[in-house]
């Protein structure tokens, strides 16, 4: 179950990831050449892409940051801002896939942050909100996760938000906010078409959808018909500014922002979603690793993104992530095995994937050496 870890497993899991960073700290530390995900050709720039560089000179870029550690086969602790969860391997890669998994955190960072941004805006418009929930489905081919010829990223997101007390009009002008205040949703909506439906009192009102746009496109390199499952998560408001997430079988707490005047104590969508990359990072790194007879006695990654709260706010500028950067602690393998490990988490990773058609993506190496 995803949640605040009790005190006791917190120790038990403290000292576990202390000697694990004793481990990597004795030997000198090798810092590999960045791998950013490379950016369209000049000749394909997109008008979004000219927008986002007319955006750069009004920015006020705050980093949000998020660290993982592998503490057991296919489970790695996530921490944030002081509060600590857990995110499980998948099974394409051997993973338990008990708690939570990254691929959960984000299609619920994305339920999440939408019902927040409804909430305030009720507020802010004073319309009465009697009751909002959200589902999200993700689409996606499962079999590139294990190395299949198919890239694994997320094709499209369909988004169903129930609310209750605003009408039909109101609603629908609470979807536009969402599509333009939600860094979640900024930040994904280059990468594939999400679409938002709104039931009113019952009533499914005509889905609200953006297109995608992204800034570099790999589709030709799919070699495969790709074949997509539909992994969804779902969450209830319960309290002004928190809701209760779930996703097979689990649940946890989300909080809302302080731009929008959210308690923000408890885990929000925004390190959820930025933790599922480093996550992902090290449960590929895991298996590739395994596949290929690489020793990897340690491992730990780190994110910052680059973005711009204001906007969760409703100052005009877009608040989606600018840039992400991981840094992979590894011991155990090599410079060279490390570069081939980054290139696995590159092609096989869903969250990846997805990342890198809307902003660019660094990832650094950081090999122990004896």
């Amino acid at each position: 179950m995803y949640r605040r870890i009790s005190m006791a497993i917190a120790g038990v899991l403290l000292i576990i990831l202390l000697a694990a960073s004793a481990v990597i700290g004795k030997g000198n530390v090798q810092q590999a050449d960045p791998t950013p995900t490379p950016m369209a050709e000049e000749e394909g720039e997109s008008e979004m892409q000219e927008a986002m560089l007319e955006e750069e000179e009004d920015v006020q870029l705050v980093t949000a940051k998020v660290s993982a550690d592998l503490v057991r086969p296919g489970r790695v602790l996530m921490s944030a801002r002081g509060n600590h969860w857990i995110y499980d391997s998948v099974p394409p890669l051997n993973g338990p896939n008990e708690e939570v998994n990254p691929l959960d955190g984000l299609l619920a960072a994305l339920g999440a942050c939408g019902m927040y941004i409804y909430e305030a805006v009720g507020r802010e418009q004073h319309i009465p909100v009697n009751h909002l929930s959200s589902t999200v489905t993700g689409e996606l081919d499962g079999r590139g996760v294990a190395g299949a010829a198919v890239s694994p990223r997320l094709r499209a997101f369909h988004v169903r938000m129930v609310v209750e007390g605003p009408n039909a009009e109101q609603a629908a002008m609470m979807a536009d906010e969402f599509s333009r205040r939600c860094p979640i949703y900024t930040t994904l909506a280059p990468s594939a078409p999400i679409h938002v439906t709104n039931v009113v009192m019952g009533v499914a009102q005509e889905a609200i959808s953006t297109e995608a746009d992204p800034i570099v496109d790999y589709d030709e390199m799919d070699e495969l018909e790709p074949e997509l499952g539909k992994p969804s998560a779902s969450g209830v408001m319960f309290g002004f500014g928190r809701s209760v997430m779930s996703a097979r079988g689990n649940h946890w707490i989300f909080d809302s922002v302080p731009p929008i005047h959210g308690p923000n104590e408890e885990v929000n969508p925004l390190d959820a979603f930025a933790g599922a990359l480093p996550a992902c990072g090290i449960m590929v790194y895991e298996a590739a690793a395994k596949e290929n007879d690489i020793a990897l006695h340690s491992i730990r990654a780190d994110v910052e993104a680059d973005l711009d709260p204001r906007g969760v706010a409703g100052a005009d500028v877009n608040p989606r992530i600018r840039a992400f950067r991981v840094t992979m602690h590894v011991d155990g393998p090599t410079a060279e095995e490390a570069e081939m490990l980054a290139d696995e988490f590159s092609r096989r990773c869903p969250i990846y994937t997805t990342f890198e058609r809307s902003a660019p993506i660094e990832v650094v190496n950081e090999v122990a050496q004896e």
